[in-house]
């Protein structure tokens, strides 16, 4: 009677396991559709910019995806220098 109860309860951990898989499975299966059918899913913007001297522009966004990455900037070279003497 002992040994019964014990493989019933077994059972019925080993079950909700399997369901709890099952679902995360759905889960990543959608998640695999989504990723693969949208260019951009990860979309940041920076509404003051942020400067990076190594291209000497402004970064005032960002667009990520699977396939493709995006930056947008704002040309420092566009904005005439004006020096004074």
């Amino acid at each position: 009677m002992k040994k019964l109860k014990m493989a019933k309860g077994a059972a019925e951990t080993e079950r909700k396991v399997l369901l709890a898989f099952t679902g995360l499975t759905v889960f990543a299966i959608l998640v695999m559709f989504v990723s693969l059918s949208t260019d951009y899913w990860v979309v940041l913007r920076i509404p003051s910019g942020q400067y990076r001297n190594a291209s000497q522009a402004y970064v005032t966004g960002h667009h990520s995806g699977l396939w493709r990455i995006c930056r947008e900037e704002l040309d420092n070279r566009s904005i005439p220098v004006i020096h004074s003497t």
